[in-house]
């Protein structure tokens, strides 16, 4: 928003910005990801409105109106004490000399009496708060030189970030003592007296243009840490070499690993979070310093697409002998003797059995996918997301999975004891659990996980986009402009996809049925007639990859629709998604339609009267993951007219225009 619209926007519609902001905020924040959280206090309501409004009221007095000012700007990918960084405002515009992109870094704060801590200078004391608070300067100043040292905007272009404490309540009687700890360079403390400066160092820093320009330059910004796809950097990974910073949490979790993989006793490990959160990073670095350290240590995948990616990558990048590391499931039984360290990543959807065409009689229990697994090596690590299972045969249920996996460790450790002269084993029996909640996948911020979580949960229901967010998130009001956004997208370098819900036939022939439409297209009806796409193909021809590389091949993917088995663990630039007629928007929740739906298998085995509250949230998970494919961007569309209409009045708070391809 800009600095007009701040001063001039209706309290209420201010309000209601600043909880949404909150919610995201809180949520993010939360490591148990609550969907639900508490609403801000009245007080912190009015104080950030309070806030922001009189910064924006100086940018207009400095007859700067059309600033903008983006209020609690994250800084993408960045964790501070373990906590997300927000800056509470960056005002954005552009330079005198050049017409450059311009930008201030704005710490606000309310105190209107703060106090020196005698014992810490860069502490203040403030009445009704416990704790002492951070000098304001010494905040706002570590902001500014994380931006400039995560933002390419600032960091590649040496693009000058001044920053500032604005303490609009205080005068200098009262807080004049706080300027000691600041300079004009890193951090100014501006008090309300001292409000004219503060316009003649607006004027002196922007021009009187609009500041849309700089706010969208800085969204479309490369980041230094920014998430990247599979194909990208999964080789570097596996050799040793990766290009970016793992999160604390990350960094705990690979070091989990490869200390059980150093110990000589057997270990199990669980490794859970939510898309975005760092699970396969975690696999392939903890893989890469074990092979390193020369331990026998595989990598399983139950995504046949994710394990076709890695095996490209590393044979793109002349690492084809690194690809003996990755193994399925069957190749586990053909091992000569177990492994030091076996990890399983997307362990959720470990099927029971290690081959969908093994005979009944070898369907016994010493067959099943979870001992073979547990049995192959010392060390075993699942890295999971129950939230991803697809199928009601694949082993979704992570406390069942948990269960098998104890049993198992309580064997092995009592083996291991009996072989060590009787040693105390107890603190073996346990399974070590990794949890990962931080997401800076897609935009680097979390936001659109977020979005996605509230949008598929049950409850307490969808909440609306984050405008201004990095994540650039649009409802398409036909497949056409998705199909032609996201070529444009291609065109400028990155790479995208389409994918769809499961509701078009996909035989392998192809053949026109009784409409006449072909049987492995999918087919959607718009106003200007039917509109049809082929599916991945099931094997290579001409014009078309192979379903299992139909994600890693840029020359022909995008001329084929992908589906949940195609992508799954694979991440694009923008994905495009087609949410089929099986999850449709009714009044004021989802309605899961099984009839809709074409693969048989989703519910093979469930009850008769479980069936459709079974689909209802294997269908939900299928959608969690198709909608978390892109990291910089996604299209949505629906061909439900009412679905489509809700999901434009959350991203765009009005049906979306037909706008053109840029």
């Amino acid at each position: 928003m800009t600095a007009r619209e701040f001063v001039s926007i209706d309290r209420d519609v201010l309000e209601a910005r600043f909880r949404l902001a909150h919610l995201y905020k809180t949520i993010g924040d939360d490591p148990d990801r609550k969907l639900d959280p508490a609403a801000p206090s009245p007080g912190d309501l009015v104080a950030w409105c309070e806030s922001v409004v009189e910064l924006a009221r100086v940018l207009v007095r400095a007859r700067r109106p059309d600033l903008v000012i983006l209020v609690e700007y994250q800084i993408p990918n960045i964790l501070y004490n373990r906590s997300p960084v927000r800056i509470d405002a960056l005002v954005c515009g552009r330079e005198p000399v050049r017409g450059d992109p311009r930008y201030l870094v704005v710490e606000l704060k309310r105190w209107s009496e703060p106090k020196q801590v005698a014992t810490d200078p860069e502490l203040v004391a403030i009445d009704g708060y416990r704790k002492d608070k951070e000098h304001p300067a010494a905040q706002s100043s570590r902001y500014k030189w994380l931006a400039m040292d995560e933002i390419d905007q600032f960091a590649a272009f040496e693009v000058d970030l001044p920053a500032i404490a604005y303490l609009h309540n205080a005068t200098t009687t009262e807080a004049d003592w706080l300027k000691s700890l600041s300079t004009a360079k890193p951090s100014w403390v501006v008090l309300r007296d001292d409000e004219d400066q503060f316009v003649n160092f607006v004027r002196k820093t922007f021009t009187e243009e609009p500041g849309d320009y700089a706010a969208d330059v800085l969204r479309d910004s490369r980041a230094k840490n920014d998430a990247t796809t599979t194909l990208t950097n999964s080789a570097d990974v596996v050799a040793g070499n990766a290009p970016f910073a793992l999160t604390p949490l990350q960094r705990d979790g690979v070091k989990s690993i490869v200390e059980a993989g150093c110990d000589t006793a057997p270990h199990v490990i669980f490794v859970e979070g939510g898309p975005g959160t760092g699970k396969s990073v975690v696999t392939l670095q903890a893989l890469s310093q074990l092979h390193k350290m020369g331990k026998a240590v595989r990598l399983v995948t139950a995504s046949t697409a994710y394990r076709e990616a890695l095996k490209k990558s590393l044979a793109d990048k002349g690492m084809k002998k690194l690809s003996s590391l990755l193994a399925t499931t069957a190749d586990l039984q053909r091992l000569d003797e177990p492994l030091d360290v076996l990890l399983f990543d997307e362990a959720q959807r470990m099927n029971q059995y290690p081959s969908r065409t093994l005979s009944s009689a070898a369907r016994v229990n010493d067959n099943r996918s979870i001992h073979i697994v547990m049995r192959s090596a010392r060390v075993v690590c699942f890295a999971m997301d129950v939230g991803q299972v697809v199928r009601a045969d694949e082993q979704n249920d992570h406390r069942k999975l948990r269960k098998h996996a104890e049993s198992a460790q309580k064997r092995k450790a009592q083996l291991y004891a009996a072989a060590n002269g009787g040693l105390d084993v107890t603190h073996l029996q346990d399974v070590k659990k990794v949890h990962l909640h931080d997401r800076f996948r897609a935009g680097g911020t979390g936001n659109y996980e977020i979005w996605v979580e509230r949008l598929l949960a049950p409850k307490p229901g969808p909440v609306a986009w984050v405008p201004g967010e990095r994540f650039r998130l649009h409802v398409a009001e036909s497949p056409q402009w998705m199909h032609g956004f996201l070529q444009e997208r291609i065109k400028d370098g990155l790479r995208a996809r389409m994918v769809a819900g499961f509701c078009w036939k996909w035989t392998k022939h192809g053949n026109p049925e009784g409409d006449g439409l072909a049987s492995d297209h999918v087919h959607l009806k718009t106003e200007d007639g039917v509109w049809s796409y082929p599916w991945n193909a099931h094997k290579r021809r001409a014009d078309a990859p192979a379903s299992t590389r139909w994600a890693i091949d840029d020359e022909f993917g995008f001329g084929q629709m992908g589906c949940v088995f195609t992508c799954h663990g694979l991440e694009f630039d923008w994905i495009g998604v087609v949410i089929g007629p099986d999850f449709v928007w009714r009044d004021d929740h989802w309605v899961a339609r099984r009839h809709e739906h074409k693969d048989r298998m989703t519910v093979q085995g469930v009850p008769a009267g479980q069936k459709d509250q079974k689909f209802d949230e294997l269908v939900r998970n299928v959608y969690r993951i198709l909608l978390t494919r892109g990291l910089r961007g996604a299209v949505l569309y629906s061909p439900d007219s009412e679905t489509r209409q809700h999901l434009a009045g959350l991203v765009h708070g009005i049906t979306p225009p037909d706008l053109p391809v840029a």
